[in-house]
């Protein structure tokens, strides 16, 4: 699975900057990154996410999975599912205020569900294109967060590493 080239030089990462190629091509990128787009501007080695995968430099998983009818529950618990409507697209955090799935509080939870500080979390699949790529950074570790059956996890090693990915992924 490889969403988007990443760079090492030496011990930092940097994610490949495609916007050269299709500015050739007379389409305009723009960044929400508070950096820009300097990438270009450092010589560096390219790495796929794919290889940072097989190095274990990175993890991908994909979201939860549970039963509707008998996980599932109309009042607020500790345990809750992270949905894309949970992320907003302006400003690339998480937001509790819109809709919550709550599940019932014995709900066995596995840790790699489990929403982490400096995860990436991503909308891979959706039935609306208004949510389809949505990406989140979580600024702190959520107890009982998990994400949810449409959205995927990234988890990388070195914060630094994530952060170029979670950047890369924000660009319009």
């Amino acid at each position: 699975m490889d969403l988007v080239d990443v760079y090492q030089t030496g011990g930092d990462y940097i994610i490949k900057n495609p916007s050269s190629l299709l500015a050739e091509k007379t389409i305009k990128i723009e960044s929400i990154s508070p950096h820009g787009d300097f990438i270009d501007d450092f010589e560096s080695r390219e790495l796929t996410l794919g290889e940072l995968v097989s190095k274990g430099e990175v993890i991908i998983g994909s979201g939860l999975i549970y039963s509707k009818t008998d996980d599932e529950v109309p009042q607020e618990t500790q345990v809750r599912v992270l949905t894309a409507s949970n992320m907003s697209l302006r400003t690339g955090r998480l937001e509790f205020g819109s809709k919550m799935i709550h599940l019932r509080e014995d709900y066995p939870i596995a840790s790699n569900y489990t929403v982490q500080e400096s995860d990436i979390i991503i909308c891979t699949s959706s039935g609306s294109l208004r949510h389809l790529g949505k990406v989140s950074w979580a600024s702190q570790n959520y107890t009982g967060l998990l994400i949810g059956g449409f959205l995927s996890l990234i988890r990388a090693k070195d914060r630094r590493l994530g952060l170029a990915i979670y950047y890369r992924l924000m660009s319009k």
